[in-house]
């Protein structure tokens, strides 16, 4: 009786440790595929767009710069923060994380790209 107390505990400590991999995975991939796309639409924009005016957050919410919840997912939260490098280079970091109970695995991503005036 003692060894299948012992048997079944540690099944439930792999079934607990495999949800938490998939729950993690998951995260990761979702956060990555929102911040990708939160990039290439600001990156997409002209160099002097209203949407490319230097301001914002990775931190906090800013107006204007970030979505929470996202539009995409309401799980997550998208902050962005657009710099002025030099007069021809603007720097845009995009990061994205999760919000609500799954919050506490800390899981986020963030990305960052130029935008290089050509003339």
């Amino acid at each position: 009786m003692l060894l299948l107390a012992i048997v079944a505990t540690s099944v439930a400590g792999l079934i607990t440790g495999a949800q938490l991999s998939t729950t993690v995975a998951d995260h990761v991939t979702r956060t990555t595929a929102v911040a990708s796309a939160q990039v290439d639409s600001l990156a997409s924009l002209a160099f002097d767009a209203d949407g490319l005016q230097p301001g914002g957050s990775l931190d906090s919410a800013v107006d204007g710069y970030s979505e929470v919840p996202s539009a995409v997912d309401e799980d997550l939260f998208v902050h962005w923060q657009i710099t002025d490098e030099s007069s021809f280079m603007k720097r845009i970091d995009v990061r994205v994380g999760v919000t609500g109970r799954d919050a506490t695995l800390g899981r986020e991503t963030t990305l960052t790209t130029f935008k290089i005036l050509m003339e």
